[in-house]
Parts: C-alpha cells; sequence; structure tokens
C-alpha cells in the first residue's frame, strides 16, 4: 500500500534530508527518569520516587498461608 502524493524513482537525495530533527519543544529524557521497571523493596523510597517521577505506585504482595 502506497499513498503518497508524489512519486521520483531514480531521484537521489541528500543524507539530511532524512535525518531526524527533534521538535523544539522536546526535551532529553535521562536514564534516571527511565525507572517504571525498576523493583524497590522499601515503601517509602517507592513513594519518595512516585511523588518525584508523577507515576503511581504498584505494591506486590507475596504471603504463604
Amino acid at each position: 500500500l502506497v499513498d503518497t502524493k508524489s512519486l521520483v524513482v531514480g531521484k537521489t537525495e541528500e543524507a539530511s534530508v532524512f535525518a531526524f530533527k527533534a521538535p523544539e519543544d522536546s526535551k532529553e529524557v535521562k536514564e534516571e527518569d527511565l525507572v517504571s521497571d525498576q523493583w524497590l523493596s522499601d515503601l517509602e523510597a517507592g513513594k519518595a520516587l512516585a511523588k518525584k517521577t508523577k507515576r503511581r505506585i504498584f505494591l506486590d504482595f507475596y504471603a504463604e498461608w
């Protein structure tokens, strides 16, 4: 499926045409901000991290009866 307004075969373009250009209002994401897959065993540390990153807390309980 090709959905285009124009198609030219055999024409070459400069590599800069295909280079990624970030939007003006974008920002770099730091590694410390990417903590969604981090498991914590301290509830207070988890609450502090959730407040800092504005994310919710997921509690995983394990019990043997």
